[in-house]
C-alpha cells in the first residue's frame, strides 16, 4: 500500500536537538522519496500541524521530537475519528523519548525509520485517556510534574541525565501531593503521596522503569475504574 507521508519536526525538542537533526532527517526521507517536511513554529503546535496534514490528505505523520511531541500528534490523529485511518511514525529528538523504548522503534535511526514509514508493518497500540486527552506513555501527578518544571530551569544538561539530576534535586525539596482514590467498591480518603502515575508504557523520566511488564499491543489483563481527587 502506498502511503502519503508528512514529516513534522519540532525544532525546539531536546533543547534544540530537533533543529540540529533537521538536515539528517531531510536526507533520510528524501532517500525514500518523501519531501514533505514541516516545522512547528510554536510550543505545542504539533497538534495543529498534524491536523493540517490530515486535512491535506496525508495518512502517515512522522513526528520528530520526544514524548510530548508524540503525544500531541497522537491526540490530533485520534481526534480525527475512527473513519480516518492514520499512522504515527516516531523520530526521537527529544529528552527522554520513553515511548519509543517500549514500542521498540528505531527512533534514533533516521534512515531505518524512513524506510519503515514507507513500507514497514503497522503496530496497533493501546492509549490512555484522562479528562478527554489521550496519552501514549504515562500520565502523572505530583513529583514527576515538579521534575518537569525543574528541568525547564536547568540549561547545562540534556538527555537521560537531565531527568536523573532533576529527580534527585526534587527528592530533597518536594512536599508531596494529597491524593484520594475512589473505586466502585471502596473510597480512600486523600493522603499525601510522592506521586501518582498512570502508565500505559514501561518507562518515564528517561531511565525509570515505572511499569516494566507493560505490553502495548496485548489485551489488558484487567481494567481499573477510579476517580482521583487531588489538593
Amino acid at each position: 500500500m502506498s502511503h502519503k507521508i508528512c514529516v513534522i519536526v519540532n525544532p525546539a525538542s531536546g533543547r534544540g536537538s530537533g533543529a540540529r537533526a533537521l538536515p539528517a532527517i531531510r536526507a533520510a526521507f528524501s532517500a525514500v522519496g518523501v519531501s514533505e517536511v514541516r516545522l512547528t513554529s510554536a510550543k505545542g503546535g504539533e497538534s495543529a500541524d498534524a491536523r493540517k496534514a490530515l486535512d491535506d490528505g496525508f495518512d502517515t505523520i512522522v513526528a520528530c521530537g520526544g514524548d510530548g511531541t508524540w503525544g500531541n500528534v497522537a491526540n490530533a490523529l485520534l481526534a480525527a475519528g475512527a473513519g480516518r485511518q492514520a499512522r504515527l511514525v516516531l523520530i526521537a529528538t527529544g529528552t527522554g523519548n520513553d515511548f519509543a523504548k517500549t514500542v521498540g522503534a528505531p527512533a534514533r535511526d533516521f534512515p531505518a525509520t524512513a524506510r519503515l514509514a514507507v513500507d514497514g508493518a503497522d503496530m496497533a497500540v493501546d492509549v490512555g485517556r484522562i479528562e478527554g486527552r489521550h496519552f501514549l506513555n504515562v500520565s502523572g501527578f505530583g513529583f514527576d510534574i515538579a521534575v518537569l518544571e525543574d528541568i525547564e530551569r536547568i540549561s547545562w544538561l540534556k538527555g537521560d541525565m537531565l531527568y536523573l539530576y532533576s529527580a534527585l534535586r526534587q527528592l530533597f525539596s518536594y512536599g508531596g501531593v494529597e491524593i484520594g482514590i475512589a473505586t466502585p467498591k471502596k473510597r480512600r480518603d486523600p493522603r499525601r503521596h510522592l506521586m501518582l502515575i498512570v502508565a500505559n508504557a514501561r518507562r518515564f523520566g528517561g531511565s525509570f522503569r515505572i511499569a516494566p511488564g507493560a505490553m502495548l499491543n496485548e489485551p489488558p489483563k484487567f481494567r481499573a475504574f477510579a476517580t482521583i481527587s487531588m489538593r
